[in-house]
């Protein structure tokens, strides 16, 4: 609408009829922060979908590391033995 159709249109009928409130900075700060907001609900669902496709991976298995170990240190004390035997 042109702006003096709708200054017409308020002074005969007064502000009631706006449907919003004119653009100033409390619209500017309600935006702001509906973006802030979507923008954690975006991080936080990110945050959690992360922690759970790491919870669903399997964890090392730690018994191929310390059978690993086991075999140097095995072979390493049989060494020593047979040297303090000969």
């Amino acid at each position: 609408m042109e702006q003096s159709t709708w200054c017409d249109i308020v002074a005969r009928h007064g502000e009631r009829v706006r449907a919003a409130p004119s653009a100033g900075i409390l619209g500017k700060v309600a935006l702001g922060l509906m973006l802030g907001i979507a923008v954690t609900f975006l991080g936080v669902f990110a945050l959690l979908r992360s922690w759970r496709r790491s919870a669903a991976q399997p964890a090392p298995s730690t018994l191929a590391i310390s059978t690993a170990a086991r075999d140097e240190y095995d072979e390493r004390l049989d060494h020593e033995l047979r040297e303090r035997d000969a």
